[in-house]
């Protein structure tokens, strides 16, 4: 039991908690806002009044007034084994949570979180795409007593495969760089490099500039221009990924994992790990030749972010792909070595037909350039083959295998997603088949997890269908 007692104080926010969350929230506001900030600046530079300063601050009202309210009405407790919430002031709501159902418990410190010494606690579970517990900000004192209430609740036994406190991954900040500098992608730079291309054709001066009699200059500056764009993105993808995982460490206390990470803003993350959906290892073609990748650890829970929903994870940023299979074991309840398995190839036609469906799509969108853009277009024929090729080794080079206790996956080429899933996190299991499929004695088995679906290579109707009846069975 979280409390002998089923009636305990109802806790409030630090009275700081106002100006820790209002700063970052007129930060988002300000940079949402910008076109209108700029119109205003313009406007008083020149004279004219585009936007009035008082109608311009109506719109950081909501970030304010939903601030305040949050820390005036917030109420949090602890009851037998529920976590309770209480929040608003004319529409009142109450959130009850169950302990054991809790996923995962993040504590964030950001540098203003540092500075006012208070922290933010994230309580997440498997029943929607947002935070279902959000604490910010309580004291040091009162988040680490949230925590350490959270971890009192009855759990199961603690897995053999790692020993309480054994710490399982830390990268080094020089891993840490190569892994940021490696995974900037080529058309994040092509991008850049056309907008800087573009800035550059429109100096002043215009073509003049860069005309038939400064062609020698015109080719080195744009070589320049490439070096730079290329320097200045590698450097950008370190510097950002050096100041998320900073200090990363991953730990095994019994049950439970612990992660910290983060430079400036400081996280630190506990999971159940009986709670752990799948483990994916992800390498890029470059990572594949320097022998290391990261690997992505997930739990149940979802969390609204941006524009869209992403499973609550964590991110081991860099890990020696020789090692990954033991930090899966550590990490999972399993005692499958990963490196051991031999995958097994999907079926012979597969290769052949992802190379027909590629090519036939291909061949559909150079229809569409040739008719958008005449006869310069039929240069877009030209890369059908290519787009057949690329996806025959897609297909072909697809890996899987079913053990006792794991499904494991490969999918990619030239990069590589693996991922495993242990059998008792398996939800439901389905086969499909198209009419040309069925024709040729062939099916596609899905496994799915809480929130996620991994498709199997295609293989032959018999052995997908022996397969649903065994993954299907419950497990002990």
């Amino acid at each position: 039991m979280v409390s002998e007692s089923t009636e305990r104080p109802w806790l409030r926010l630090h009275p700081l908690s106002v100006v820790v969350n209002l700063l970052p929230r007129l930060f988002a506001s300000a940079r949402s806002l910008w076109p209108l900030l700029l119109a205003w600046v313009w406007g008083r530079a020149t004279g004219v009044a585009v936007v009035d300063l008082l109608l311009l601050s109506l719109f950081l009202v909501p970030s304010v007034g939903g601030t305040v309210l949050h820390w005036a009405t917030l109420r949090y407790r602890l009851t037998g084994d529920q976590l309770e919430l209480t929040s608003g002031l004319l529409m009142r709501s109450h959130r009850s949570i169950a302990v054991d159902r809790i996923q995962n418990v993040e504590v964030v410190r950001n540098l203003f979180h540092r500075l006012a010494g208070l922290a933010e606690v994230r309580v997440e579970t498997a029943s929607g795409s947002e935070v279902e517990g959000l604490l910010s900000a309580l004291s040091l004192a009162d988040a680490d007593a949230l925590v350490a209430a959270l971890r009192r609740h009855p759990t199961p036994e603690p897995s053999t495969a790692a020993v309480a406190g054994e710490l399982l991954a830390a990268p080094t900040l020089a891993e840490l760089a190569l892994a940021g500098a490696t995974g900037l992608r080529l058309a994040t730079l092509g991008v850049a490099f056309g907008f800087a291309l573009q800035l550059l054709r429109e100096r002043p001066g215009g073509e003049a500039d860069v005309g038939a009699a400064t062609q020698g200059a015109s080719a080195v500056e744009k070589v320049a221009l490439v070096a730079l764009v290329a320097t200045g993105g590698v450097f950008v993808a370190m510097g950002n990924t050096l100041l998320r995982h900073a200090g990363f460490r991953l730990e095994s206390n019994g049950d439970r994992l612990s992660v910290q990470e983060g430079l400036f803003t400081r996280r630190r993350t506990e999971l159940q790990r009986d709670r752990l959906q799948i483990a994916i290892f992800e390498q890029g073609a470059v990572h594949r030749w320097l022998g290391f990748g990261a690997l992505t650890l997930e739990t149940a829970a979802a969390r609204r972010d941006g524009d869209g929903t992403e499973r609550a994870s964590t991110r081991v940023p860099a890990v020696q792909a020789s090692h990954v299979g033991a930090l899966i074991r550590g990490v999972l309840p399993t005692a499958t070595d990963p490196d051991t398995l031999m995958l097994r190839s999907p079926h012979p036609s597969a290769g052949w037909r992802g190379a027909s469906v590629a090519g036939l799509l291909s061949l559909m969108a150079a229809g569409v350039v040739l008719w958008v853009a005449g006869r310069n277009g039929a240069v877009a024929f030209a890369l059908v083959p290519m787009a057949a090729g690329f996806g025959w080794l897609r297909a072909a080079q697809q890996r899987w295998v079913v053990t006792d206790d794991l499904v494991v996956t490969r999918t990619g080429w030239p990069a590589h997603r693996t991922a495993v899933v242990p059998h008792p996190k398996i939800q439901s299991v389905s086969t499909t088949a198209t009419p040309m499929l069925r024709r040729a004695g062939l099916s596609r088995l899905t496994v799915r997890i809480a929130g996620r679906a991994l498709v199997l290579p295609l293989m032959e109707h018999e052995e997908a269908a022996a397969l649903l009846v065994r993954l299907s069975k419950p497990t002990g």
